[in-house]
């Protein structure tokens, strides 16, 4: 359901794999009915695989990550319906904060987690 608002289609210069039973592969989207399937397919090569969501695939996703790019954002949202799963921060690699300017209503910062072994 998160690539299905995407305004302009499947995400520019990397590859887009779409987790659905009912979703057909379509131009610059490859669909995999299954997350062990995608995953299979995916490590063989050694490009970095990035999660975007949504809410149950992060819940089924979150345990196989050695690495989370978190952007916590400075705002409440009293009418979310989705919320992030309970997370185990790991240790804290990197941090950015980025502004709130002309482009950006909210000041945000990029936390980078590293599992801990």
């Amino acid at each position: 359901k998160t690539f299905e608002p995407l305004p302009n289609g499947p995400l520019p210069q990397r590859r887009n794999v779409v987790i659905s039973r009912s979703l057909q592969s379509s131009d610059g989207v490859e669909v995999f009915a299954s997350i062990d399937e995608a995953l299979e397919t995916l490590s063989e090569s050694d490009d970095e695989v990035f999660v975007i969501g949504g809410g149950e695939i992060y819940r089924q996703t979150l345990e196989r990550a050695q690495r989370i790019y978190l952007t916590e954002v400075d705002a409440t949202f009293p009418d979310a319906e989705v919320f992030f799963p309970k997370l185990e921060r790991g240790e804290e690699v990197e941090r950015t904060t980025f502004p709130r300017d002309e482009r950006n209503e909210y000041e945000t910062e990029l936390v980078v987690l590293q599992r801990r072994d």
